[in-house]
């Protein structure tokens, strides 16, 4: 273990939320990642409006 700084093997990825080496943790099509973000919607349905709405009338 060691820390990202000193890493010198900068070609190889190790998902956490995963434990598998498929993908880096940042990887936005991460499975896990992907149904956080699909449970997070569930729960604020604001979160999937296509647009976001304010108070300015020109808009």
């Amino acid at each position: 273990e060691h820390r990202t700084s000193n890493c010198n093997s900068h070609k190889t990825y190790h998902c956490m939320a995963c434990n598998t080496s498929d993908h880096a943790s940042s990887h936005q099509e991460c499975p896990e990642f992907v149904q956080k973000c699909a449970d997070l919607n569930s729960r604020t349905p604001n979160n999937i409006m296509p647009y976001f709405p304010t108070s300015e009338l020109w808009t």
